[in-house]
């Protein structure tokens, strides 16, 4: 069972050192390290991370590799993963983003769920890390991450699964790749490429399960929770969404989902003064507008370019 841990990253050097230097402690239990190496994909490939890598490498575990992906957007630089991957002849890939902190044994635990069921794709669990200086008002919104629920969503997925935990099997990384890039390229700025594929691979007869135990700690930048980072973070998340939908779902569903946006939208815009002597209900509508916006400006063919600049 070989296994290549992909990292993609992009300008976040001290977030990729603190996640290289975890490593060091990873349990592997059965699995040897010479069946798991680290990949690690460079979408600004200026050298900074190369060089970190190198300075890194002798200290870890495990094997690492690193690559430049020129191209700009977050779908480019996780299709030169599994590129990077399955020329390797990795069995699996297992995906974490460079602002997570794994538990030890998280890649083991995937490892084992996987061995136990078969599943083409096992994802793992996403917490807050501790350390994080999250107000209370954003806990338990999107602003934190995807809200884990135990239910299918209606795209007939497990909802919530996400590239930051998750082992994806070499089969249907190959059966999804002969209809096109395994990550779509039209994601690449907006996000939710990993979304996106996830649907595919189910309607291409790909099983899913969780692995409870797998848990990554995911630390958040104060910006997030400015008055900017709120609108962007909701603006960028309703426009991909939208995307989803205009690419997955019926006519009549993206209706709906136009129409409800612009209820919302119109409807926080109204009750937003009211809430200006409460910063979480104010905060939370402030969410709700951009991302109501972000939805129909998609819905009118205008993307996102989040992550062309996500400073």
């Amino acid at each position: 069972m070989k296994i290549s841990l992909c990292i993609c990253t992009c300008e976040r050097p001290q977030l990729l050192e603190r996640l290289l230097t975890s490593l060091k402690g990873i349990e592997l239990g059965a699995l040897s390290a010479d069946e798991v190496e680290i990949v690690v994909v460079d979408n600004c490939p200026d050298g900074s991370a190369e060089a970190l890598c190198r300075r890194l490498a002798g200290g870890l575990p495990l094997s690492l590799r690193y690559a430049a992906e020129p191209t700009r957007g977050i779908s480019f630089a996780r299709n030169r993963a599994v590129e990077e991957a399955l020329s390797a002849g990795a069995d699996f890939i297992a995906f974490i983003d460079d602002d997570d902190i794994p538990e030890p044994d998280w890649l083991l635990r995937l490892a084992e769920r996987q061995q136990a069921t078969g599943a083409d794709i096992v994802a793992g669990l996403s917490r807050v890390d501790p350390r994080s200086d999250v107000p209370e008002w954003a806990k338990d919104t999107p602003l934190v991450g995807p809200r884990r629920k135990n239910r299918l969503n209606s795209y007939g997925i497990p909802a919530g699964m996400s590239t930051c935990n998750v082992l994806i099997g070499r089969e249907i990384l190959d059966r999804v790749s002969s209809k096109g890039p395994v990550f779509a390229p039209e994601f690449a700025f907006c996000g939710n490429e990993d979304i996106d594929f996830f649907i595919r691979a189910g309607r291409q007869g790909a099983s899913f399960d969780r692995a409870e135990s797998s848990v990554v700690r995911r630390s958040h930048d104060r910006k997030r929770f400015t008055m900017r980072g709120v609108l962007r973070r909701g603006f960028r998340l309703g426009n991909a969404h939208m995307y989803i939908a205009q690419k997955h779902a019926t006519a009549a569903q993206v209706r709906r989902r136009r129409n409800k946006a612009l209820r919302d939208l119109l409807l926080g815009a109204a009750v937003l003064p009211a809430l200006v002597f409460s910063r979480a209900r104010f905060m939370r509508r402030l969410y709700v507008i951009g991302n109501k916006y972000g939805a129909l400006c998609r819905y009118l063919g205008i993307g996102s370019d989040y992550y062309r600049n996500s400073s």
